[in-house]
C-alpha cells in the first residue's frame, strides 16, 4: 500500500520574521524571544505591513500567520527579519539567506558578536540590541507597559534561580564562565538561607507556558541570573535582579543593564563571593524599590522606542533617530 504525500501550499506572504531558534521547536524558543517577535509582528501588522512567522515551536503566535518549515515559505521573499538573539551564523539560517539572495535581510533586538563579522555583513541592515555603540534597546519589555506588578507573597521570601548554562556564540576566545556564574550565584544564595527555586524562560507547553514562567518570577523576592532575559523580567515584574555576565569581558547582560543603570550586575571574571554575599543582602534589604521602578519604566520606554525604530527600518527602510530625522541605516 502507498501513501500519498500531499505537500502543503506554500505561505503567499512575502516577508518573515525569525528569530534563531525558529528551526529547533519548543527547545529554543523563550519567554523573551517569543514576546519580542509578538510586540513586532503587532507593530508591522497595525502598519500594513503584511508577514509571516517562521516557527517549528508550539507557541501560537496570533499577530501573523506561522509557517513551520522553510519548504513552506514561498519561493521569492522580499525580507527576511532576524528578531532578538544573536546574530550567529548556523546551517539552516544560512540555507535559507542563500535560497533568497534578492531579498533584504535585516536585523532587528539582536546581540551583534565581535565573532561573527563576516555573517553579520550578510545583512542589509541592523538595529542591534547590544554589541554596537549605537544600540537601541531588547524588543520583549514593551508589553509590559499595560500589566501592572504584583507584590511578592508576603508568605514567601525566596530566590528564583534562572541560568543559561553553557554559551557557544561567542567562539573559544570567549569561552562561557558559566560553572564560575553559576557556583557564585549558587552559594551566595544557599548562605541567605532563603528558599531557592529554579524559573527557566524556556516555553515548554503547560508544563512551562508563558503564566508558569511569570508567576515563577513574580512568587519570589529576588532574581539569581545568567540570563539577559532573566534579568529583563525580574526587573519588568518587580523584583530585585542580581546579575552575574558569565561571558569574559562583559556581554549583552552587561551592556543592558548597564545601560540602565542597574546596581547588581557583575561580571564573572571579576566577581567573587564576597561582592555577591554583599548584593544579595541589599537585594534583601528593601532598599531598591525605588531603583527597580525606576529601571522598570526605562526597560520598557527603550524597549518602545527600540520597537518604533524597528518598524520604521522594516517598513520604511530607515531608521529615525533624535541625531538624524531620516537617516538610513547600514550594516552595524
Amino acid at each position: 500500500m502507498f501513501n500519498l504525500w500531499r505537500r502543503r501550499a506554500k505561505s503567499d506572504r512575502r516577508h518573515v520574521l525569525l528569530w534563531c531558534g525558529s528551526f529547533w521547536g519548543r527547545q529554543h524558543l523563550t519567554i523573551g524571544d517569543a514576546h519580542a517577535v509578538e510586540n513586532l509582528s503587532e507593530r508591522l501588522r497595525a502598519s500594513g505591513f503584511e508577514h509571516c512567522i517562521l516557527s517549528e515551536s508550539d507557541w501560537e503566535f496570533t499577530s501573523a500567520p506561522t509557517v513551520r518549515t522553510i519548504r513552506d515559505l514561498g519561493d521569492h521573499l522580499d525580507s527576511l527579519i532576524l528578531v532578538c538573539g544573536p546574530l550567529a551564523e548556523h546551517a539552516r539560517l544560512r540555507e535559507l539567506i542563500e535560497k533568497h539572495p534578492c531579498a533584504r535581510k535585516i536585523g532587528v533586538g539582536v546581540s551583534v558578536l565581535a565573532n561573527q563579522t563576516a555573517f553579520t555583513r550578510c545583512f542589509d541592515a541592523v538595529l542591534a540590541r547590544d554589541g554596537t555603540p549605537d544600540a537601541t534597546f531588547d524588543l520583549a519589555p514593551a508589553r509590559f507597559a499595560a500589566i501592572p506588578t504584583v507584590p511578592p507573597p508576603a508568605n514567601e521570601r525566596s530566590i528564583a534561580l534562572c541560568f543559561v548554562g553553557k554559551q557557544a556564540e561567542y567562539g573559544a576566545g570567549r569561552s562561557s564562565l558559566h560553572k564560575q556564574a553559576h557556583d557564585l550565584l549558587m552559594r551566595s544564595a544557599k548562605r541567605t538561607g532563603l528558599p531557592l527555586k529554579t524559573v527557566s524562560t524556556v516555553l515548554s507547553g503547560p508544563r512551562n507556558g508563558e503564566r508558569q514562567i511569570l508567576e515563577g518570577f513574580q512568587g519570589s523576592q529576588i532574581v539569581a541570573t545568567t540570563r539577559l532575559h532573566g534579568s529583563l523580567y525580574g526587573l519588568l515584574n518587580g523584583r530585585a535582579v542580581v546579575a552575574v555576565d558569565q561571558i569574559p569581558g562583559g556581554a549583552k547582560v552587561s551592556d543592558v543593564l548597564g545601560r540602565i543603570g542597574w546596581p547588581l550586575v557583575f561580571r564573572a571574571d571579576q566577581a567573587d563571593e564576597k561582592l555577591i554575599d554583599e548584593a544579595f543582602q541589599i537585594a534583601r534589604s528593601g532598599d531598591l524599590r525605588n531603583d527597580i521602578e525606576r529601571a522598570r519604566r526605562e526597560l520598557i520606554a527603550r524597549s518602545e522606542a527600540a520597537l518604533r525604530k524597528s518598524v520604521s527600518l522594516i517598513v520604511e527602510g530607515r531608521c529615525r533617530s533624535s541625531r538624524e530625522p531620516d537617516a538610513r541605516v547600514t550594516n552595524a
